[in-house]
């Protein structure tokens, strides 16, 4: 897996830990079920899958900060995009 591959496997398990433990345990099931799928796809292939997967990141609230309180949880949606 790319290192940015690997970083985005890594911001969606992260954003995972704000879910209750059995969303988040399907959750990761399923992304890590997923990437090993594409693992081995061809460059198109591999560059939709991340396109698809960033879109997903992005379009979710910062569920962590939420969990922490902050009164806005789209302020620090950045720390997702930036990684």
């Amino acid at each position: 897996m790319a290192g940015g591959a690997r970083r985005l496997y890594r911001r969606i398990l992260l954003l995972h830990r704000a879910l209750p433990a059995a969303l988040r345990a399907l959750g990761d099931r399923y992304v890590k079920e997923e990437f090993r799928k594409h693992k081995a796809a061809g460059p198109a292939e591999a560059q939709r899958f991340l396109r698809e997967w960033e879109s997903f990141v992005i379009a979710q609230p910062c569920l962590l900060c939420w969990e922490r309180r902050y009164q806005n949880p789209l302020k620090c949606q950045s720390h997702w995009i930036k990684g």
